[in-house]
């Protein structure tokens, strides 16, 4: 399949949608006692900052239209090289 800008903000929302579900009805206190669901919360962040980081290069008047993508980017770059 090719990538492009609207696959790369389809992967961004589904990243997002995931994170709502995986992190629904729990407090601070599970989420951080619970290494399946960190996993697979940080998981879905580094899927949308790379996400980011690929649109920043192939479409940077989308990436520009894209508040704190910088910031989200420079998240993901913590939790993959932290």
């Amino acid at each position: 399949m090719e990538r492009n800008t609207n696959t790369y903000l389809y992967d961004i929302i589904q990243g997002c949608q995931n994170i709502r579900k995986f992190i629904a009805d729990i407090d601070f206190q599970t989420y951080t006692a619970d290494l399946l669901i960190k996993s697979a919360v940080e998981r879905q962040f580094i899927i949308i900052g790379e996400a980011l980081n690929r649109i920043s290069r192939f479409d940077p008047v989308m990436y520009n239209h894209i508040p704190h993508a910088e910031r989200i980017i420079g998240f993901r770059n913590i939790i993959v090289h932290g």
